[in-house]
């Protein structure tokens, strides 16, 4: 597979990157064709290109250059592009009332309508528009933060053929249809859009420029500080966050007599939740957290 290479994690400057958290890398030759498609379209928008960052593949090993006319190589073979498609903290989809991206094949428009009610309207194209859809077809995808948690879904678009989610500690994938979703937690999480395989790398924030984009993106997801909920919760994974079953739990922020808690959010919604964790040493601690938890059950709603 002739796959592109990147560094296993990013080190962005945050501010000339418009606050960059992530990056969709394709992977193979389909996605890597599709993209060099995409980035030669002449008649893209100027939304659509705010979002992919390409360069041009180095000329074949052992060609040279004139240096009397050229001062770098020029290959004599067609030059594909090659790049990545970039997920910022840009003003076009802070105007969205679902704030995210929308993955598939579309027309170029403005991002007035990117959202407006037809599969061909997206943000990130995957397939150039005005082309065969064969790579793919009816499915698309999108990528949005939880109003809530802020977690960044993966969320499947269509009725009958799965948008794919790989998992790092499991053997099968996660198969999203419409409507379907589960929260990015993994520093690099692979995908698949019918044909079409894509890796999504989260940026490697130190601690001050994690801090000061955690305040960034919340100021752009919900405004002034006093309306910012779950502090607790991770803006992008950290190495404590971990799936727990049908929770992610991010770390462990509170401690009580009988136990710890852990913010968290649903796996497959991105949802808030709050994780606690029992340590009893005793029968009667024991039957008092199976009495908790059955009374939590039952007011379930």
């Amino acid at each position: 597979m002739n796959t592109l290479r990147y560094e296993s994690m990013i080190s962005p400057s945050a501010h000339d990157k418009h606050w960059e958290f992530a990056r969709i890398y394709p992977q193979g030759s389909d996605a890597e064709v599709a993209l060099d498609q995409v980035a030669d379209d002449q008649e893209l928008s100027h939304h659509h290109r705010a979002f992919i960052h390409v360069e041009r593949k180095q000329p074949p090993e052992g060609f040279e250059s004139d240096p009397e006319t050229s001062e770098r190589p020029v290959s004599p073979h067609p030059d594909r592009w090659t790049g990545y498609y970039s997920l910022s903290l840009q003003d076009p989809v802070k105007e969205k009332t679902a704030i995210g991206w929308r993955l598939g094949k579309g027309l170029p428009r403005t991002h007035a309508d990117a959202f407006g009610g037809e599969d061909r309207g997206v943000d990130l194209l995957l397939i150039r528009p005005r082309t065969s859809s064969k790579n793919v077809g009816q499915v698309h995808a999108r990528i949005q933060f939880h109003p809530s948690s802020g977690a960044l879904v993966l969320f499947g678009l269509h009725q009958h053929t799965p948008v794919v989610y790989k998992l790092h500690d499991e053997t099968e994938p996660v198969r999203l249809m419409q409507g379907q979703g589960y929260a990015l937690y993994q520093k690099r999480n692979p995908f698949i859009v019918y044909k079409l395989h894509y890796d999504l790398v989260f940026s490697d924030f130190g601690p001050q420029q994690y801090s000061e984009f955690q305040s960034k993106r919340n100021e752009w997801l919900y405004g002034p500080e006093d309306r910012w909920p779950y502090l607790e919760l991770s803006a992008v994974p950290r190495r404590e966050d971990v799936k727990r079953g049908i929770v992610i739990t991010h770390g462990t922020r509170w401690y009580g007599a009988s136990g710890r808690v852990s913010p968290a959010v649903e796996a497959r919604t991105g949802k808030p939740l709050a994780v606690k964790h029992h340590q009893p040493t005793t029968p009667s601690e024991m039957f008092a957290i199976s009495r908790e938890a059955s009374l939590g059950i039952s007011f379930k709603v």
